[in-house]
């Protein structure tokens, strides 16, 4: 892409990078009639938590709103101090950074300098040196301008069961097991609500594993009562030999596909289960037409 000379000259810079295909897997809400910091501190702690569970790699925090510092100006103070608005916002600018300054090599190896000064808080902006007074005290932006530690302005809300939520959203991605990242999930939901403040609740919802459990049920289901109703139908009508090897002919077809399928990089998911579920009629079918034509050239 980089060696690509024909953009129009006003195009955006592409952006190139791996697209990661990832499935969702189960929503945790985090409810409670809490303020939104208060909710935001618990979903990130949540979060990592849930992230450091072996066998889970891709959780996000959703529904929450991000973080924004607002500097709100005075007009009257900037006039007061014989201040300009681009004064303020070039000292923030250039006070709120963190600068790489080089390395020492020395005999225990190389050091790495940097100077960290990027502000995170409300105190931090507050504290930024504009200039210095006449008398020597500086003149700081907590003088000029009301500093505002809160959220961004969004058209963005989230409650759950009427209280506001942050939303926990957990994926599964590659060949990662579905319903084994929700087991775990509701295991350590069901152990962290003891330790949740109180009117602080943990709940799984949007349990998308509820429908590959269902479908994998259908199929189980579904497989065994095909397997007696052609043994017990081919045992009634032919003879209990037969019966017992195109009965037997079920598990063991299903089980050479499910052998096959990590040499296809095929998985257990909702369309090969799906595919499984139509197949089995074909093969109950099969089993008792070609069972039925052997015994009838036997006879």
């Amino acid at each position: 892409v980089d060696a690509i000379d024909t953009f129009p000259e006003d195009v955006e810079e592409p952006e190139v990078k791996e697209v990661i295909i990832r499935r969702q897997v189960v929503n945790v809400a985090l409810s409670g009639q809490a303020d939104e910091v208060t909710l935001k501190v618990l979903g990130q702690q949540v979060r990592d938590e849930i992230a450091a569970i072996p066998g889970i790699t891709q959780v996000d925090l959703t529904s929450v709103r991000p973080y924004e510092i607002a500097i709100e100006v005075s007009e009257a103070d900037l006039r007061r101090y014989s201040l300009t608005f681009d004064e303020v916002a070039r000292a923030v600018r250039l006070s709120s950074l963190d600068l790489p300054g080089g390395s020492i090599r020395t005999a225990g190896g190389e050091i790495l300098l940097r100077t960290k000064g990027q502000a995170y808080r409300r105190p931090d902006f507050e504290s930024i040196v504009l200039r210095s007074r006449p008398d020597g005290t500086p003149l700081t932006v907590g003088d000029v301008a009301r500093v505002v530690d809160g959220f961004a302005e969004t058209d963005q809300t989230a409650r759950f069961d009427g209280s506001p939520t942050a939303l926990i959203q957990v994926y599964r991605i590659g060949d990662q097991n579905a319903i084994e990242i929700a087991s775990k999930v509701k295991a350590y939901t069901s152990e962290t609500q003891t330790r949740m403040p109180e009117g602080i609740t943990l709940t799984i919802w949007a349990d998308f594993s509820r429908i590959l459990e269902s479908r994998l049920d259908l199929l189980l289901r579904n497989a065994r009562t095909g397997f007696v109703l052609v043994f017990l139908i081919l045992t009634l009508f032919l003879r209990f030999r037969l019966a017992f090897w195109v009965s037997l002919g079920i598990p063991i077809s299903f089980l050479g596909a499910i052998w096959l399928m990590p040499t296809m990089q095929a998985s257990v998911n909702l369309i090969s289960l799906f595919a499984f579920i139509v197949v089995l009629g074909i093969v109950v079918d099969d089993a008792i037409i070609v069972g039925e034509n052997i015994y009838r050239h036997q006879e």
